[in-house]
């Protein structure tokens, strides 16, 4: 199956490692999905562990931003373009989902 060649990793270091060992390019699909539970309190250390990764993802997806469209543009990745959903305005928390392309 297809979960044969997924992998989880439990730091940074153990995945940079395991990077060097197999052969993955970053002309690859490759798909990084994290709950990020608030833009405003946790993007910039978030945006500092994926540059630590030292791999450029296909799609990073983020799940619970809490941050609308319009402020999309606080929160940048470097050589990504991001597309966030609308927040749904009955929640305070724990909404809203954000691609990074």
């Amino acid at each position: 199956s297809i979960l044969n060649n997924c992998s989880r990793h439990n730091s940074i270091s153990d995945f940079n490692n395991s990077m060097k060992t197999i052969s993955v390019k970053n002309e690859n699909f490759s798909l990084f999905f994290q709950n990020v539970d608030g833009n405003k309190t946790n993007f910039d250390s978030f945006a500092v562990n994926v540059h630590r990764l030292q791999h450029k993802f296909s799609v990073i997806g983020l799940a619970e931003t809490n941050t609308v469209p319009e402020n999309k543009n606080l929160f940048n990745l470097d050589g990504y373009t991001s597309y966030y959903q609308d927040i749904n305005p009955t929640k305070f928390k724990g909404t809203g989902v954000a691609l990074y392309i």
